[in-house]
């Protein structure tokens, strides 16, 4: 009896574990985590369809830093003609930018506008904010972030989709 009970145990255990596994075609079908997080429509369309709240930015004195869920009046607009509109909550950027295929993403700030003269703590961050997408070299796109890069490869701006 005892033996029966163990055979039926491991019998069970066996048929479980066989049947929770997944076959290979299944597997191999599955996206990995980059594919399932790349973008299906045009680089352009994408990007101009949303707006991009700002959520690191790399300052002058070399550190990356992410910011706060709150910080919503940082933020970036693409337009299909070219264009660009950015505010830090101080300062409103315009300007166009650039991108083709297998090249280097650039900006061009047209027009700057102060909104908050009285801010006086935020001028650095605000001043980074301009160097950076002067110096942004590279972008990286997903469907939930994009990222700005420098020639060098570091991490400029960091923007999330709203």
């Amino acid at each position: 009896m005892k033996r029966n009970l163990y055979f039926l145990f491991l019998i069970t255990i066996f048929l479980t574990f066989t049947l929770s596994c997944e076959t290979f075609n299944a597997a191999a079908g599955k996206k990995t985590l980059k594919e399932q997080d790349s973008i299906s429509a045009p680089f352009d369309e994408y990007l101009t369809e949303r707006v991009w709240r700002l959520a690191g930015c790399y300052f002058e004195n070399g550190l990356y830093v992410q910011l706060d869920a709150n910080l919503t009046s940082s933020r970036i607009n693409f337009f299909y003609n070219g264009k660009f509109q950015a505010t830090t909550g101080i300062t409103n950027y315009e300007g166009t930018w650039k991108h083709k295929k297998n090249s280097s993403f650039k900006f061009q700030i047209t027009g700057k506008k102060l909104i908050d003269p009285s801010n006086t703590i935020g001028k650095s961050f605000d001043s980074s904010f301009e160097k950076n997408l002067i110096n942004t070299d590279r972008i990286e796109i997903t469907k939930n972030e994009i990222k700005f890069y420098a020639k060098e490869g570091e991490l400029l701006l960091r923007f999330i989709r709203l």
